[in-house]
């Protein structure tokens, strides 16, 4: 590679790494309103979210739990929309506390 090759490399690579930023959305802070929504809504699922079996059905009923809160969180109109992903997060954090 000569001296011309390696800048060209250098100036895509920086516009790829410009681009990557721009497409990777904010992250949105959960309000305390909306972590007393996720707590009220992952209650009833509990048990079988915080199941320590790890079978195939144990795997299936915590998947299902997962989706069934995040379909439930989206649907409050009050909330910010929240994927299974950031729901699961907050939840790591929140029994942390």
């Amino acid at each position: 590679i000569d001296f011309e090759q390696f800048q060209r490399l250098a100036v895509i690579s920086s516009i790829r790494r410009t681009e990557t930023r721009s497409n990777m959305s904010k992250r949105t802070i959960f309000s305390a309103f909306e972590k007393e929504v996720l707590v009220e809504i992952i209650g009833p699922h509990v048990p079988i979210i915080e199941s320590k079996a790890t079978n195939n059905t144990s795997r299936r009923r915590k998947l299902q739990a997962w989706a069934d809160v995040t379909e439930e969180f989206n649907s409050r109109h009050t909330v910010t929309q929240r994927s299974e992903d950031q729901l699961r997060a907050q939840w790591r954090a929140l029994k942390m506390k």
